[in-house]
């Protein structure tokens, strides 16, 4: 589990600033049904300033980023971050499939994810196993790991009136990393 202080501070902001966060340039983002807005490149400092002017958590995002890492054991070195993002998903969102790009042969674009709010119904991750759809049922604040340059993934639509909110903190990890550790 990540921390929990965190985790809702981080959602309660996402609550309190949902006219910023809707209105954040390219935030809206089209699925296989309905829409979710999102926040990618919290990495990034054009996006730390402009949060930074609505008081926005960063100390609790790097305080689950470091929760994350012990918790896959994942080495803080080497990888390499390709983006952070929160995500808003309201009733009705059910994102595509997806499959990332890997930009080396020896990395796979890996993601670390938690769930900040939990929706009544749905927002369980799904894996494409041997043509299989698998949904990995979790709590809120329980963290997992998709290799996504490796696994076709989705979650479930979102039902109920609580939205989905979460958190994805993206790497390229080294194949042998993710072997050592039995995640491929």
């Amino acid at each position: 589990m990540v921390d929990t202080q965190s985790g809702i501070k981080i959602a309660n902001w996402v609550f309190n600033n949902l006219k910023v966060l809707k209105n954040y340039p390219d935030s809206k983002s089209k699925g296989e049904k309905g829409r979710c807005f999102k926040i990618t490149n919290l990495q990034s400092e054009y996006t730390q300033e402009f949060i930074e002017k609505y008081s926005f958590p960063y100390k609790e995002l790097k305080h689950i980023q470091e929760n994350l890492f012990n918790f896959f054991k994942i080495p803080p070195s080497p990888y390499s971050a390709t983006g952070v993002t929160l995500l808003y998903a309201p009733k009705g969102y059910k994102p595509h499939w997806s499959q990332d790009i890997n930009l080396r042969d020896d990395e796979y674009t890996t993601h670390l994810k938690v769930m900040l709010n939990k929706p009544v119904k749905g927002g369980m991750p799904m894996l494409k196993k041997e043509n299989n759809e698998v949904t990995l049922p979790l709590n809120r604040f329980e963290p997992w790991l998709c290799v996504g340059g490796k696994e076709i993934y989705s979650t479930e639509k979102i039902q109920g009136e609580s939205p989905y909110i979460s958190l994805s903190f993206s790497y390229r990890v080294k194949k042998g990393i993710l072997e050592s550790l039995r995640y491929i």
